[in-house]
C-alpha cells in the first residue's frame, strides 16, 4: 500500500484509509506514537512512556507480592468510606494487590 503525503497548512500530512485506522483501533482526532524501530518508522495508539511505567509497576508488584498481599489484609477494616470508589471497586482492587485477581 503506498500513502500519498499531501498539504494541509504549512504542514505536510497523511491521509490514512480507513482499514489502517481500523486496524490501529483510532479514530479521527485520537493520538499515535511514532516510535523508530530497526525495521523503521512504527505508528501505534500506545504510549510507550506508559508501557514502560506499567512495566516497573509490574516488577514492583511481582518482586513485593508478600508485602502488598498483607498491606490487602491490613485495608479490609480499613475505612474505606473516606475513599470514593464503588464496593466492586474496592473489592478488585483488594483482590489484585493480595494477588487473587
Amino acid at each position: 500500500m503506498t500513502l500519498k503525503l499531501t498539504a494541509v497548512g504549512n504542514s505536510t500530512g497523511v491521509i490514512l484509509p480507513k482499514g489502517i485506522l481500523t486496524k490501529l483501533g483510532v479514530a479521527r482526532g485520537d493520538s499515535l506514537y511514532v516510535l523508530e524501530t530497526p525495521n523503521g518508522i512504527e505508528l501505534t495508539p500506545y504510549d510507550p512512556e506508559f508501557e514502560r511505567q506499567m512495566e516497573t509497576a509490574r516488577n514492583f508488584m511481582k518482586k513485593r507480592h508478600g508485602v502488598l498481599r498483607e498491606l490487602a489484609k491490613s485495608l479490609r477494616g480499613f475505612g474505606w468510606s473516606r475513599l470514593s470508589l464503588s464496593p466492586s471497586t474496592k473489592n478488585r482492587v483488594l483482590s489484585m494487590v493480595a494477588g487473587q485477581g
